[in-house]
């Protein structure tokens, strides 16, 4: 992809440098997004039956915000506030979908719980019912004799 900007008399303007290079940062920035869009595409298309489901959600997840967020640049450069459109219940909708992939993918790296463990911990940590019987008193008061 190719962008060709004709910036005319502002070129030689020091007026405009500042904005001649910002356009040029956001033209490099576009390429560059081009491509890694069209190298997920590429990967979502020769490879997704190839992927683990883990993998495809990560890419769903990264393509849908990619687009939405390009939508919401092009938004900003039309001068368009994009607060006020519903681009931005999109993107907030894609990053709580973002946070409990997050959530689920660390259920499975935390610790388990070693059920038989727990159960001796707490079984020694309680009362002994047979030793309930009357006159066998656990706590059972010592006289010491004073010599």
């Amino acid at each position: 992809m190719e962008l060709k900007l004709d910036f005319g008399i502002f070129l030689d303007d020091p007026q405009y440098s500042g904005l001649v290079k910002s356009c040029e940062d956001i033209k490099e920035n576009i390429i560059k997004l081009n491509k890694v869009i069209d190298e997920c595409a590429e990967i979502r298309e020769k490879h997704f039956d190839k992927l683990t489901k883990e993998d495809r959600i990560e890419l769903h997840l990264f393509m849908l915000y990619a687009m939405n967020g390009c939508y919401w640049m092009t938004l900003r450069l039309n001068g368009v506030d994009p607060t006020k459109h519903p681009i931005k219940q999109e993107l907030h909708r894609i990053k709580e979908a973002m946070l409990r992939w997050k959530q689920i993918k660390e259920l499975k790296n935390r610790p388990k719980v070693d059920k038989e463990a727990a159960k001796r911990f707490i079984r020694s940590g309680l009362w002994d019912p047979k030793s309930d019987e009357p006159g066998c008193s656990v706590n059972k008061k010592m006289k010491f004799e004073d010599d």
